[in-house]
């Protein structure tokens, strides 16, 4: 098992600082910055961040020794679900958005029905939503290949 060595960030809870530590992960699988490890600590257990991977020369030329990982902290649930929460909104957004679009059009077609001017000012409204919506399958035909 080879040892990988990185450079982390933790939360001082004596003077409400950021501060860094050199730690060791002994494992194969490398660690990606910002993943969540659990270190001791001056007699406790705390969480820090891996900010950056660092060679074994510059651990062990640092004035302290490097700290060995307790524990790697699995946040990719939270994560997906904070990610999926984001991406909801942003579709229910997107949805009322077309909805009062649509509702809008309805009530224009209505409108038409009744009214010769309004009747040839959206017949215009549909030419140019046509010609729209022919130019973005052309953009998207014409992207697949680059």
């Amino acid at each position: 098992m080879k040892p990988h060595f990185y450079q982390a960030l933790y939360k001082d809870v004596f003077c409400d600082d950021t501060a860094e530590v050199l730690v060791v992960a002994n494992t194969n699988e490398e660690l990606k910055k910002d993943t969540i490890v659990i270190i001791p600590l001056f007699d406790n257990i705390v969480t820090a961040s891996i900010k950056k991977q660092v060679s074994a020369l510059d651990a062990f030329s640092h004035s302290e020794n490097p700290i060995t990982i307790i524990s790697i902290v699995d946040c990719s649930k939270y994560l997906k679900k904070i990610e999926d929460k984001k991406k909801e909104k942003s579709l229910i957004s997107k949805m009322q958005e077309q909805a009062a679009r649509q509702t809008m059009i309805e009530k224009f077609q209505k409108t038409a029905a009744k009214d010769p001017v309004m009747q040839a000012l959206f017949e215009e409204f549909k030419k140019l939503q046509t010609d729209e919506q022919t130019a973005e399958i052309n953009e998207e035909e014409n992207s697949e290949f680059f």
